[in-house]
């Protein structure tokens, strides 16, 4: 292997693929691709995988142990544990790892918790001696940059010249000696009376791996009552690497109980599962308005990253949250919450950029449903266009006293079966009458109801009046030595048309075409008058409708082509 790989990445594909790609990604654009080894990409095909991994564990400072669910007892194809076999590569890398002194860091993801040391093989148990770090999906760029900065390698800024090697080795040299000389004198502080003092204890005991000693040290700080989230994070990720989830539940239950503050009641929160999540929170920010935390978390429960694919009213949550937090932050009412401004910082840039993928949600929302109204022979057709996949489609039409499903298309998309957005409601005379649409999206939500109202004559008039923009209202005909102008095309609308006037090798629209009105319903039926005799001269006709709501058209002349040859 010709790159020197720093930061070695172990990983069931069982279990954690799909983190992996996204980690080393993260990783990658933080140190280079170079001091990455992910075996995906960095063993060539026909390799010795044994040999590869070996050769790159020799150039490795780190070696990230990602832990999902099934980590410690997934089994192979005959029903064995994986880890039990020798040959085992998660395991095999791990091992190696340890003997080449390589330093490891467990990262749990999907709320793992740590490997009991008893249910290990011995040749990996002192995997259960280092620091984890947790990583999730709804606060995955503040996880990430906490692993990063657990993490003690430099960025290459330039190059060296080669006669100020030995100059810059004794100036790092020096630097390294008083840097350790400043971390032995300060490792801890022995009288602690300060918040600041105790949070620092807190972390100190917890790189050392003195876990006991790390919570009472967060316990005292906790006392003091601050308005600080990143704290209550830090506690909250030991406290489920080292004793799960449940036990930091009850952990703070009982802080709750005593200090009932934005801040603990929003860390509290954050430890639910997704439903209660977001109750929670809800109800964090009816209370406390002004307080931006609890809109960034929200807008991650709605986010892509947290359920994948989404529907509308998902999509359009996740903005509104956005919105608001963003708002919030502007007036400064974020950072005020974190010891680390940084943490703040990326939440801001990280909602910015969100937003603006998310920008088509609330105008998607209002357009959810759109109703397409058309006339046919046999009375009218309504169709739902509905802005996102539905499993099922139901409609109440005027008196109906429920809602009907429209039933299924007999097509299928994604492996789903698709509605049928089509709805007959027969032959109705010129009126309004109400449409209420209901829909359940693909996560098993109902949508809806949305209300509309079909006006018969307003609906008629307007696709009348496109259809005939795009066609002649009259047609000239000779028939037995007479010339005969047909109003055949503009009587088949006789329902919305009242008045057609029209003249003569003229434009004074002197006189009146007779129109029976239709109120039937339906496409009318064609009367019986449908022409008129014109002289034999005659170069044009020109003609202006009336509607039945009042609007008139434009005057249009329509040339007799056979006058003209």
């Amino acid at each position: 292997m010709k790159d020197s790989s720093k930061i070695f990445i172990n990983y069931r594909r069982e279990d954690t693929s799909g983190y992996a790609g996204r980690i080393a990604d993260a990783l990658a654009s933080e140190f280079g691709e170079n001091n990455i080894f992910i075996d995906v990409t960095k063993i060539n095909t026909g390799s010795d995988f044994t040999e590869v991994i070996t050769q790159a564990l020799d150039q490795s400072r780190y070696l990230l142990i990602l832990i999902g669910n099934t980590w410690l007892n997934c089994k192979d194809s005959a029903g064995n544990r994986r880890l039990d076999n020798t040959d085992d590569f998660v395991r095999k890398e791990i091992s190696l790892a340890i003997k080449r002194k390589v330093k490891l860091i467990p990262v749990l993801l999907e709320d793992a918790r740590m490997p009991d040391a008893g249910a290990l093989p011995d040749d990996i148990k002192d995997l259960c001696k280092w620091q984890a770090i947790e990583i999730t999906d709804s606060r995955w760029k503040f996880d990430i940059e906490r692993l990063i900065k657990s993490i003690n390698l430099r960025k290459k800024l330039f190059v060296f010249n080669r006669k100020l090697v030995l100059p810059l080795l004794l100036i790092l040299a020096a630097a390294m000696a008083f840097g350790i000389w400043k971390k032995s004198s300060n490792e801890n502080i022995a009288h602690s009376s300060t918040p600041k003092d105790y949070y620092r204890n807190a972390k100190m005991f917890e790189l050392s791996g003195d876990f006991a000693n790390a919570q009472k040290s967060y316990k005292q700080y906790l006392k003091f009552n601050l308005s600080y989230i990143d704290p209550h994070l830090s506690y909250q990720s030991m406290l489920k690497s080292q004793e799960g989830i449940n036990a930091a539940r009850q952990e703070y239950k009982a802080l709750l109980s005593t200090h009932a503050t934005v801040v603990t009641m929003f860390a509290n929160a954050l430890l639910a599962d997704r439903e209660v999540a977001i109750t929670s929170l809800l109800q964090l920010v009816k209370q406390y308005p002004d307080f931006a935390p609890a809109f960034y978390e929200l807008s991650n429960e709605y986010s892509q990253d947290k359920l994948g694919e989404r529907s509308l009213t998902e999509k359009s949550l996740e903005q509104t949250y956005l919105a608001e937090f963003l708002h919030l932050d502007s007036l400064g009412y974020n950072q005020k919450y974190y010891i680390d401004k940084a943490i703040a910082i990326q939440q801001t840039k990280d909602a910015v950029s969100r937003l603006k993928q998310a920008g088509y949600a609330t105008a998607a929302l209002k357009s959810q449903v759109e109703m397409i109204y058309m006339l046919a022979n046999d009375g009218w057709h309504l169709y739902t266009n509905i802005g996102e996949p539905a499993v099922k489609i139901y409609y109440k039409f005027n008196n109906d006293t429920g809602y009907r499903a429209t039933g299924l298309t007999g097509y299928q998309r994604s492996g789903r079966e698709i509605p049928d957005p089509n709805m007959f409601v027969g032959r109705l005379k010129n009126g309004q009458y109400p449409v209420s649409v209901k829909y359940i999206d693909t996560k098993g939500q109902e949508q809806g109801p949305f209300s509309f109202m079909l006006d018969t004559q307003k609906e008629r008039i307007i696709s009348v009046k496109k259809n005939l923009a795009q066609m002649n209202w009259v047609s000239f005909q000779k028939y037995d030595n007479r010339l005969l102008v047909y109003f055949t095309s503009l009587l088949s609308n006789r329902d919305v048309i009242k008045a057609i006037n029209y003249s003569l090798n003229n434009e004074s629209l002197s006189q009146t075409f007779p129109v029976q009105p239709w109120t039937k319903g339906g496409i009318p039926e064609m009367q019986e008058d449908i022409y008129v005799d014109a002289p034999s001269s005659t170069k044009f006709i020109a003609v202006k409708l009336t509607f039945i709501d009042g609007s008139v058209t434009e005057l249009k002349r329509f040339d007799n082509d056979a006058a003209a040859e």
